[in-house]
């Protein structure tokens, strides 16, 4: 993990206006398919998110879809 893509979760947002502060929270707090551990590093109470991983993260989801809905009408 390199230091110039450390970036603070509204600096994140900010470069990718696509990823919202509050989406990446939500990946964060839920953990979402590993993202708090594979994409952040904390350092006291801040937790800041490397750049490179966040990419690397989305494009192992790309193409990746939600279970259809499985109510019936």
């Amino acid at each position: 993990m390199l230091t110039q893509t450390l970036l603070s979760v509204k600096q994140l947002s900010q470069r990718y206006p696509a990823l919202s502060e509050r989406l990446v929270r939500h990946w964060i707090a839920t953990n979402c398919d590993d993202f708090t551990v594979r994409c952040t590093i904390k350092v006291q109470r801040r937790r800041f998110v490397d750049a490179e991983e966040v990419a690397a993260w989305l494009e192992d989801h790309r193409g990746a879809r939600a279970s259809p809905d499985t109510r019936t009408a």
